[in-house]
């Protein structure tokens, strides 16, 4: 269950409640260096007026006023000290944050279901994660650095123009509050506008990935051109709306201009005219304008920064969404561990259909004995892949039953069902990691031994040994640097590895040649010996030492019997056994 805020006001509470000491004293110390906007003007003006009222021998005046200089150099001490401080706390929190919101919303994302990363562009979804963390702590770093500093300075400086004259503290508070209400309002609105630019970045940078990662589709389709009209369509998106957010800032900010411009003339005015009156001393005038352009100077470091701080808030925004997605593959919290003693699979009444489509599978209903070697034969799209997948729980049943030794698998938990269920897949998933890493991904504490074994008996040891550095080679993103049958390969000895009491293979030898696909079988011997096993295969010639073969249709079971039997029926397998070509079904009938 998610227990990380998705509104980025909680969102933001959650991680600096995790280091509150920090924050607090990140806090008091942003607190104290904001007095120098105004203390610093006050003690300047009190030596000015000291120095104007001295009328005695101007050799004497450190003596005069040595208490004074003390006081000064002593603030500036602490200050200093202060400040120093401030850095070291705000280096030790902000990578801490940042790791813990990455982790916390990677963990998250990973439990999301296969479905969820199939609907998604897989880069969209790194960017969001990537630029989390990093947004976030810009933000709290401006609100720590800038707008607390800001705040406390106005209602300082208000404090002591009081002292002076109630009109000028007003017209200062007035002016600043007025500052401050129109951010408020335009950033609202920046931030909606930063998050929808967000958005089309965030789009942009998942079509940039995924044309990256079908770079050789690229080059052999000649569509280098196409890719670069797509791509450029979602960057005039981009660009049209980052234009839109920046001029939305910068006319607020000429507001802003106007509105001090007004305002610091009419207070500067009233200032010079209670001097001229005497009203105020030279000294309180100095106050006064030097306090005024320390926090002019603030407030406007502030706007400046606010066009980042509106781009970070639409970024978190639009990333929240990665957590704003519910888990559709959630255990229930009553959720059993699987315990596979025969491995027999049952499928009960199931309905089952993708989004938007019409039932794959329309109340099945199956059994498949502990320890048979079962064949699923059929054209593309005919229901084989869908099978194994609801078996593993990559996609929820609409309706009925799947059970494993009389167990429902929407009952026991998915890392116990996958514990016990190894797929090796058509096209094999490999890291851009060593050969070793790839093999002993099934079982992480297994020994060196144990994973050269595995190759051994996957038929793989010895091409392994032929890489560069052996099994210290880095495969590649998604084992590029291999052909795919080593691919394959390093995907069957990983699978022996794992030695799970359900095998499911899905065409695992079609990327194989004739001479290797026999050295598989005898490994495919070897992995299905006392297990359960599922054998999805176009090269009927791999099923022929199953117990049964089931022929799918349209998602429906038509035939089902040995090799033997099926060929005797003169029925759809002995047809499509007749119309294979070199071993080979074809796609469509």
């Amino acid at each position: 269950m998610n227990t990380i805020p998705t509104h980025r006001l909680k969102f933001f509470c959650y991680f600096i409640n995790k280091q509150r000491l920090l924050f607090a004293l990140l806090l008091l110390s942003s607190i104290a260096t904001s007095l120098s906007s105004s203390v610093w003007p006050l003690i300047t003006g009190h030596v000015i007026d000291a120095l104007s009222g001295y009328s005695g021998n101007r050799t004497d005046v450190f003596n005069a006023l040595g208490n004074m200089f003390l006081t000064v150099i002593g603030f500036w001490i602490l200050l200093e000290i202060i400040t120093r401080s401030q850095g070291f706390v705000a280096a030790r929190i902000y990578p801490n944050m940042e790791a813990d919101i990455r982790m916390n919303t990677f963990e998250y994302v990973n439990r999301h279901s296969h479905t969820y990363f199939s609907n998604n562009y897989v880069g969209s979804i790194a960017n969001r994660l990537s630029e989390l963390p990093k947004s976030s702590s810009i933000v709290i770093d401006f609100v720590f650095n800038n707008m607390i500093p800001l705040i406390i300075s106005i209602i300082i400086s208000s404090a002591l123009f009081v002292t002076l004259k109630p009109t000028l503290s007003i017209i200062f508070a007035g002016w600043l509050s007025m500052h401050l209400i129109i951010c408020t309002i335009a950033g609202a609105i920046a931030a909606n506008l930063s998050k929808e630019h967000s958005e089309s970045r965030t789009d942009l940078q998942g079509k940039i990935v995924d044309t990256l990662n079908n770079h050789l589709n690229v080059k052999l389709y000649t569509k280098f051109g196409f890719e670069v009209e797509n791509v450029s369509a979602s960057q005039n998106e981009e660009k049209c709306r980052n234009l839109k957010t920046l001029f939305f800032i910068e006319r607020f900010k000429v507001i802003l201009s106007f509105l001090a411009l007004f305002s610091i003339s009419t207070l500067f005015y009233l200032t010079v005219l209670y001097w001229q009156h005497d009203i105020i001393s030279l000294g309180d005038m100095i106050f006064v304008f030097s306090t005024t352009f320390n926090t002019l100077a603030l407030a406007w470091t502030a706007t400046l920064e606010i066009s980042y701080l509106f781009r970070e808030l639409g970024v978190i925004k639009q990333a929240l969404k990665i957590i704003k997605d519910p888990i559709d593959s959630l255990d229930s919290e009553d959720a059993k561990e699987l315990k596979v003693k025969k491995g027999k699979i049952e499928f009960i009444q199931v309905t089952f259909k993708y989004r938007h489509n019409n039932n794959v599978f329309q109340e099945k209903t199956l059994t498949i004995n502990g320890g048979q070697k079962i064949g699923l034969v059929g054209v593309s799209g005919s229901g084989k892949s869908t099978f194994a997948h609801l078996i593993l729980r990559l996609f929820n049943i609409e309706s009925g039953q799947i059970k494993i030794d009389g167990q429902d698998i929407n009952e026991v938990s998915t890392e116990s069902l996958r514990d016990n269920i190894c797929l090796v897949p058509q096209e094999p998933m490999l890291f851009h990691r060593s050969v070793m890493d790839n093999i002993r991904y099934a079982r992480l504490d297994a020994t060196d031994k144990e994973v050269i074994d595995a190759s051994v008996k996957a038929n793989c040891h010895e091409f392994i040994m032929n890489l560069e550095d052996g099994y210290d080679t880095i495969v590649g993103e998604k084992g590029s640097k291999i052909s795919g049958g080593q691919k394959q390969r390093i995907a069957i000895a990983r699978a022996i590895l794992k030695d799970a009491p359900i095998l499911i293979m899905d065409e695992a030898t079609s990327a194989l040649d004739s001479y290797t696909e026999k050295q598989i079988q005898e490994s495919i011997k070897y992995m299905s010996k006392n297990k359960t096993t599922v054998i999805i295969a176009h090269r009927l010639s791999t099923l022929l030492e199953t117990d049964r073969i089931l022929v799918f249709d349209n998602g429906t079971i038509i035939e089902d019997g040995s090799h033997r039997e099926l060929l005797s029926k003169n029925g759809h397998f002995a047809m499509l056994w007749k119309m294979q070509t070199a071993g080979l079904l074809p796609d469509t009938l």
